[in-house]
């Protein structure tokens, strides 16, 4: 069976390379706006299962991996900031305290339907008001929770401690997936978690 990842998302194409599956994407594009649940934990779970069902519908002999993260703080749900100034109050409101990384998960395969979250908590450190214009000018906050992809290299400062899996903080909750996918899809990972998180974050983290 082949292994397909219903996710657009470059950081979990990159995990699952580097932790060595042989794998396809196939972007789900689904509308997550029609999707509601009473809680962000439960809502992760129920868009990774809306991209998993659509891609599995269409290959149904195959193993299809969807996933989503989300970001929260103190019961607030954080999302993408729309302009410069949100991606400023947005990163100022993180820094120096932990926030919630959530990714609900959905492996779907001939007679498999395996569901689950992982939550791990981060923080950003404080820093100087001129580094952050910096990062700002650079746009790379656009079109990321919370303004921040912790492997972009204009951001590999900014991170302080992580509290649980660090590659579920760039949206690949590894340590429940990768047994999964063994045992479903018959491949085994050509490199361990720990290595792979060495290389993503340079020991920053």
């Amino acid at each position: 069976m082949k292994l397909i990842l219903a996710s657009k998302s470059p950081r979990r194409r990159k995990v699952l390379g580097l932790l060595g599956f042989e794998f396809e994407v196939e972007p789900a594009n689904v509308d997550e706006r029609v999707i509601l649940r009473g809680n962000v934990e439960e809502l992760t779970e129920a868009i990774a299962c809306a991209k998993a069902e659509k891609i599995a519908k269409a290959n149904p002999e195959e193993v299809v991996i969807g996933i989503d993260t989300m970001l929260w703080k103190n019961g607030k749900f954080i999302g993408q900031p729309g302009n410069k100034e949100e991606a400023r109050q947005t990163m100022k409101s993180l820094f120096g305290e932990f926030h919630t990384v959530c990714s609900g998960y959905c492996v779907i395969a001939p007679g498999e339907n395996v569901v689950g979250r992982l939550k791990s908590k981060f923080r950003l450190r404080k820093i100087p008001d001129e580094m952050l214009e910096e990062y700002l000018a650079s746009g790379q906050w656009k079109g990321k929770a919370g303004g921040y992809n912790i492997t972009d290299p204009e951001f590999e400062n900014f991170g302080e401690s992580v509290e649980g899996s660090k590659l579920n903080i760039v949206g690949f909750p590894a340590e429940r997936l990768l047994p999964i996918i063994e045992e479903i899809a018959g491949q085994k990972a050509k490199r361990a978690i720990k290595e792979v998180e060495t290389e993503l974050f340079k020991g920053k983290l």
